[in-house]
């Protein structure tokens, strides 16, 4: 967390804890228009349209960690007068990242739980071969198609569980990252902003619980 908070600081060139670390280099700045988020918010928002198509927890990373990116090169070169409206559309672009965990995101789901991980299908007794094979290895027609339910059903426990516990490892991260992006704004410039910051929270299609927990960081 330590080496992420040093990253977005370098990147704002503004006071982190106080300390005011660099400037932003103007090729950086370049590389897109004053006014404008960096292109690393909008892809990590095109990841989000990914994720819900695909469900792969692997582009949900992919989109926290490209906004994350994104907030700290907006800050790095925003003008004065940008800069509220840029804070802004970080929020919500913030806020979006959690619509998408959260519209997947199971609160009853217990990944703790032993009876829910996968583990190893037990063939029918009477199959006549071990534990763990492919259902190809089956002769009997019915037993064949017993243990194939089986092993199905096993398979989609196992996928529940992995995506159920890779959510939440994202949540945290994105949690953790929209903590570190608040930190980088100038205090001195947001504290009248403040509360529009909380409408863009407050206003979206966030549930209480997510709600509660990104107003208590600003």
């Amino acid at each position: 967390m330590a080496g992420r908070a040093l990253k977005l600081a370098v990147q704002c060139g503004t006071l982190f804890a106080g300390v005011l670390l660099t400037s932003v280099s103007p090729a950086v700045a370049a590389h897109f228009p004053s006014g404008q988020v960096a292109p690393q918010v909008s892809e990590g928002l095109d990841d989000l349209n990914r994720f819900y198509q695909t469900q792969s927890t692997k582009q949900l990373e992919s989109a926290v960690e490209a906004v994350f990116n994104g907030a700290g090169q907006t800050l790095a070169h925003a003008s004065p007068t940008d800069y509220v409206t840029d804070r802004r559309k970080i929020v919500s672009a913030w806020v979006q990242v959690f619509i998408a965990i959260q519209h997947y995101y199971d609160p009853a789901y217990d990944t703790n739980n032993p009876h829910l991980r996968y583990t190893t299908c037990v063939t029918p007794p009477d199959s006549g071969v071990p534990c763990g094979v492919d259902p190809s290895a089956l002769k009997d027609p019915k037993l064949k198609a017993q243990y194939a339910a089986a092993v199905a059903a096993n398979n989609e426990k196992a996928r529940r569980w992995d995506f159920q516990t890779r959510l939440r490892m994202s949540k945290q991260a994105a949690l953790t990252d929209f903590g570190l992006t608040l930190e980088s704004f100038d205090r001195n410039h947001a504290l009248p902003d403040r509360q529009a910051l909380r409408d863009i929270i407050t206003r979206s299609r966030l549930n209480a619980t997510t709600q509660t927990q990104l107003e208590a960081m600003l």
